[in-house]
């Protein structure tokens, strides 16, 4: 409700807990307590299955930590995959806002 320019859905399959879609982007995002290094790896080996079933490849991977503790292990591995961690709701919709 915070973000009427994207819609968010529940994802059932293999990678994401929920994809966010609007103006042009998708977004596939993990959530977790605190990120693990499997959690980057899962996010990553879930693009070809949300591409096959949603019709395109992810724009944006995100894990989105609920408490607030990223492992400096986890945080140097996902970035090295191109994946960001964020700690608040409101870093996803900044990070979608600024990837137009």
């Amino acid at each position: 409700k915070n973000a009427p320019d994207y819609e968010v859905f529940i994802w059932d399959g293999t990678g994401a807990d929920i994809l966010i879609e609007g103006r042009g982007i998708l977004a596939s995002i993990d959530i977790a307590i605190k990120p693990k290094i499997e959690d980057v790896r899962q996010l990553k080996n879930g693009i070809g299955v949300i591409e096959e079933n949603w019709g395109r490849k992810p724009d944006l991977l995100i894990i989105y930590s609920r408490s607030g503790i990223i492992p400096k292990k986890v945080a140097d591995f996902a970035d090295r995959m191109g994946v960001k961690i964020v700690r608040k709701p409101a870093e996803i919709r900044k990070i979608l806002d600024e990837s137009k």
